[in-house]
């Protein structure tokens, strides 16, 4: 009774490098998604409008062909470190407490579904 002290053993306190991984997954996996984003929206064939009328811009009138494989294998990256990111999860995941990243669950999940897309779509592309 005197001098006991009672010890909190607590051994996950603080984030260790398993859940410090999976956050920088998280974070990889939003710098490729907006690099893809903008890869997409540069490979998107310009419509005509006043400016580049006024200015006599060259406009391309088909999808550009090369910044689609590259916005693939953005596309495939980003599945590929979700997935990791998620096995690596998998191991943190023994508690009542413990969660899945929403973030890379989302990755995965629309990374597979436009790679369907493009592969469905954009057959003559990629």
């Amino acid at each position: 009774m005197f001098g006991k002290k009672e010890i909190d053993l607590d051994l996950r306190s603080d984030a260790n490098t398993v859940t410090k991984s999976i956050e920088r997954f998280s974070t990889i996996c939003w710098c490729l998604l907006l690099g893809a984003i903008v890869i997409t929206a540069l490979a998107i064939p310009v419509v005509r409008n006043f400016l580049s009328s006024t200015f006599g811009l060259k406009l391309t009138k088909s999808w550009s062909k090369l910044l689609f494989q590259i916005d693939f294998l953005f596309l495939a990256a980003i599945l590929i470190v979700s997935g990791i990111g998620l096995f690596i999860n998998s191991f943190r995941h023994r508690r009542r407490t413990d969660r899945y990243n929403i973030s890379l669950i989302y990755f995965l999940v629309l990374s597979a579904l436009c790679m369907g897309g493009y592969l469905i779509f954009f057959k003559g592309i990629i």
